[in-house]
Formats: structure tokens, C-alpha cells, sequence
């Protein structure tokens, strides 16, 4: 499932494909040989040609937005965000909530087509997202992306209300940026904690 746009734009695309496959079909039961293999082949560069165009316009499209490839809990299921900006704001100690305005309008199953989600997490959102190049999934098409990052994330069970319309919110469990953070914590426990740190190692040893 990707945040992309109306369903008659994803089925318009099929359109060239099917018309150049019922060209091809009419050509090989009318047209006398050899007339009828030439326009087989003319149909199969169109169909592939316009496969090229169709992917390269969605690169176009996706280029100006970020892009999460979000595996959802408990569901697991993968899902496409593309964001245009982001909003952050402090909720507690460490604890924020971001909202992620979508450049798509996203067709959610329970909430419909919606314009932004909610994510909270910890540490700063710049923290935790690691934006790089990779690949994005958009229409049936996996399309080249320059801002891209993995993440796993908690759908809660109650939405948020904004302006009266519903939003999902999700838990940030994990992104891009996750691992060298972790490290460095686990590095600064074991400094604080010799008795940690010689547990550790002993622990190590058993493996």
C-alpha cells in the first residue's frame, strides 16, 4: 500500500498497455503474414517504451518528497510515505510527536484519504531518520529515490483528532538512524557501569 494518488490515475496508466495488447492480438488473427509480426514487434516497443515513460514520470513525481518504507505492526504490513515537510513538537523529557504532512493523499483502510499522519517517537525526528538513496514503491512501480529510509512502526489502536477529521499515529520502534545511537549508549552505560561492563564481556565469553 503507498500514499499515492486517485485510484482512476493508478488504472489510467494501464490504459497504452491494454490498447497495444488488443492491437497485437487484432493484428494476429487479420492481417496476413508478414504484416502481422511486424506489428507484433511495434506493440512490444510501445508496451516497453511506455513502461520506461510511465516510471520515469513517477520518479519526477516522487523526487521533491521524502520517503518512508514503513513496516506496520501489529498488522505487517508495508506502507509508502511520502512527506513534503515535517512538524515537531517536545511532549515530555525525550518524547516527541511528529506530524508528517503527506506531498499524497494516502487512502488508509480505516480512516480514508488523508492528507498527514502522526508519529511519536524518541529523540529528535533528525535523530532518528536517516535519509539516503534507494528505491521507492509508487503505482506499481519501484522508482529510484534520493531522500529514502526504512522504518518499523506501531499503528495505535485510537487515532488523533485534528480539526475534527482523523489521523492515525503510530510509534516510531525503528529507523535508519537507530543503530549508531544505540551504540553509543550502550557505550556510555558501560563506561558508567564497570560492574555492566565486566558482565558484559563474561556474558560474551558463553557465546
Amino acid at each position: 500500500m503507498s500514499a499515492s494518488g486517485s485510484s482512476f490515475e493508478n488504472y489510467g496508466m494501464l490504459v497504452p498497455f491494454l490498447i497495444s495488447y488488443f492491437v497485437m492480438i487484432v493484428a494476429r488473427y487479420t492481417l496476413p503474414d508478414p504484416y502481422s509480426g511486424y506489428v507484433a514487434i511495434f506493440g512490444i516497443f510501445i508496451m516497453f517504451g511506455g513502461m520506461v515513460l510511465v516510471s520515469f514520470r513517477e520518479t519526477l513525481a516522487v523526487a521533491k518528497f521524502s520517503h518512508l518504507s514503513a513496516w506496520i505492526r501489529p498488522a505487517w504490513k508495508n506502507m509508502h510515505f511520502f512527506y513534503s515537510h515535517t512538524e515537531s513538537k517536545k511532549i515530555s523529557d525525550g518524547r516527541y510527536l511528529t506530524e508528517l504532512r503527506l506531498g499524497f493523499l494516502f487512502n488508509h483502510p480505516e480512516y480514508g484519504k488523508i492528507d498527514k499522519i502522526f508519529v511519536y517517537h524518541n529523540l529528535a525526528w533528525k535523530l532518528r531518520i536517516k535519509l539516503r538513496q534507494g528505491f521507492a514503491w509508487r503505482n506499481g512501480f519501484v522508482v529510484e529515490h534520493s531522500n529514502t529510509d526504512h522504518v518499523v512502526m506501531y499503528e495505535h489502536s485510537k487515532p488523533l483528532t485534528d480539526h475534527g477529521i482523523f489521523y492515525p499515529a503510530y510509534d516510531l520502534i525503528e529507523a535508519g538512524s537507530d543503530y549508531p545511537y544505540m551504540a553509543k549508549v550502550v557505550r556510555e552505560s558501560l563506561v558508567e557501569s564497570p560492574d555492566m561492563a565486566i558482565q558484559v564481556k563474561n556474558e560474551a565469553r558463553k557465546i
